[in-house]
């Protein structure tokens, strides 16, 4: 199993929590992302490539459960704080946001 397969099934776990229990599982769905970029290191493009997975799949296995995407998009701003994308990344992340929110 490759890197990127193991990082796909660690996000792929922890979206689905949040789509269990949204609020039960928030704080683990963000530890799990969590350490998937703090072993990404300071590699611009390896924390981009956490990050597109995240959108990717959430909007596979969340685009209709509101309160788990708004779990999500908490996440995410979380995230934000403390690992920093590429200025094209967070393009990729405000539009994703826009047209979640939109839908």
């Amino acid at each position: 199993m490759s890197g990127l397969d193991r990082m796909e099934g660690v996000i792929r776990e922890a979206l689905c929590g949040l789509r269990e229990s949204p609020s039960a599982n928030s704080s683990a769905a963000f530890d799990r992302i969590q350490r998937l970029l703090s072993s990404s290191g300071a590699e611009t493009h390896s924390v981009d490539a956490v990050y597109d997975g995240v959108l990717r799949q959430s909007t596979e296995l969340l685009a209709d459960d509101f309160e788990a995407l708004g779990c999500c998009v908490d996440l995410l701003k979380r995230a934000l704080l403390r690992h920093l994308p590429s200025f094209a990344q967070l393009g990729r992340i405000d539009a994703w946001c826009e047209v979640t929110v939109r839908e």
